[in-house]
């Protein structure tokens, strides 16, 4: 590229309808190495700065044009272009548009071909590749380099990428949609845009959020404000009851997979009953709780769910009842129908293998009617998965005995504690058995 004019005419001659077929040495060989099929990654790395940034641009327009993207380079009434187009490759060659990306950032996103940003160019192809490769580890890549060196192109891709994250079991780019996202500030306004979008969505059957995404999303909400956790948590609470409820099996349990495992990661991340919270923000935390309750949780309580619809309900009523039960010991709030709510919860899923320990716990703490049904149940389990330090002061009295015979409790022989109750529970039994024996 020694003499650049006579690259500027042949480009425009590309470009514009016109007859003329530009000729000079530099561009003939130019055309006869596409013509052979040649390497566009030699000429891409061949580009140094000292070349100004339109040539770049309208190279990488031209080696996408011919492997799959209409970039627009090429006019439809130019006779150099129409030489071109016959080496249009007649399907998408995923390998060669995403090298070709590669080899070409940094680029200038504001230089116009035809009066089109070459943002709108990179944004459109990223739009093509992801809808009909899906996620595949080139399409990955192409994204992740380009939030690297121009993220503002992707702001507009969001939510597709989103569906396709969802639709992939082995995909790894929630973590830049959620780097991306946090950036920009629009988290909330991420949420909204997916659910919006899957109100229109016919065609999907399945979504699954992958157990590393909602980890991922429990990390981006500790690095947002407050006051947008608040606003998520409404957005979902909104949609849930918009989308799911009166109960619609075809198309609510698609909202539901997607909004619940967020709204449970939200309020286990969010740390809503922080002491330093704001009066006003308190409030609307209270609000939200009570409308959680009455308007999500309890009219599922009537909903025959699915295996996974019902672990989803389970872990949310479990993250209602501990942010709750923090809101009661530490911000002085009320929420007197939640104990009552969790033995009903108890209740109908007692023979359900899913049921949340944290549900258990949280019924040793504040339901004495049934207690000792919940040990009976739940004891083997808890014993098993949870610290037995945790929940000791929780184990009713008449089963204070039978603990001591299990193998893992060892470690609590020397505690003063435990030997207070486990004597306690000896000589209860003793009085009822001296009971027993008594005259009539």
């Amino acid at each position: 590229f020694t003499n650049l004019s006579n690259f500027e005419a042949f480009f425009n001659c590309l470009s514009t309808p016109s007859s003329e077929k530009f000729s000079s040495i530099e561009t003939n060989h130019f055309v006869e190495y596409l013509t052979q099929k040649g390497d566009s990654s030699l000429i891409l790395r061949s580009l140094g700065n000292e070349y100004p940034p339109w040539l770049r641009c309208k190279l990488l327009s031209i080696f996408l044009d011919l492997n799959g993207y209409m970039t627009g380079i090429l006019h439809q009434e130019s006779t150099l272009a129409a030489q071109l187009m016959t080496l249009r490759s007649p399907s998408e060659n995923i390998a060669i548009l995403t090298n070709a990306v590669l080899l070409s950032l940094p680029i200038d996103v504001s230089f116009q071909l035809n009066g089109v940003k070459m943002s709108t160019i990179l944004s459109g192809l990223v739009r093509q590749v992801v809808e009909k490769q899906g996620l595949v580890t080139e399409v990955v890549n192409l994204v992740n380099a380009i939030n690297t060196h121009h993220p503002i192109v992707l702001e507009g891709l969001l939510t597709t990428l989103l569906m396709k994250e969802l639709e992939a079991s082995d995909s790894a780019l929630f973590q830049t949609i959620l780097g991306l996202v946090v950036k920009l500030r629009q988290l909330p306004k991420m949420l909204s845009k997916l659910l919006l979008h899957l109100r229109g969505r016919t065609d999907v059957k399945k979504l699954a959020w992958k157990k590393s995404d909602l980890a991922l999303f429990g990390a981006a909400v500790l690095q947002v404000p407050r006051v947008q956790s608040l606003e998520m948590w409404k957005i979902l609470l909104y949609h849930i009851t918009t989308d799911c409820l009166p109960w619609d099996q075809e198309h609510g349990s698609l909202a539901w997979s997607v909004s619940v495992p967020l709204l449970s990661t939200l309020l286990e991340h969010a740390q809503l009953s922080d002491h330093n919270l704001p009066a006003p923000h308190l409030l609307r935390v209270k609000n939200l709780l009570d409308q959680t309750l009455d308007q999500v949780i309890k009219p599922i309580l009537e909903v025959d769910l699915s295996h996974t619809e019902t672990v989803d309900f389970l872990i949310l009523v479990s993250d209602v009842l501990d942010l709750a039960e923090l809101l009661t010991n530490y911000r002085g709030l009320s929420f007197e129908a939640l104990p009552k709510l969790n033995e009903i919860v108890i209740k109908k899923y007692s023979n359900n293998a899913n049921l949340n320990l944290n549900l258990a716990l949280y019924g040793l703490r504040n339901s004495n009617q049934i207690a000792s049904q919940i040990w009976k149940s739940y004891s083997s389990k808890l014993v098993e998965n949870r610290d037995i330090h945790r929940y000791l002061k929780l184990i009713p009295a008449e089963h204070l005995g039978s603990l001591c015979d299990g193998e893992d409790t060892e470690e609590l022989l020397d505690t003063a504690l435990y030997s207070a109750l486990v004597v306690r529970s000896i000589m209860s039994k003793h009085v009822e058995t001296n009971k027993s024996r008594a005259l009539p």
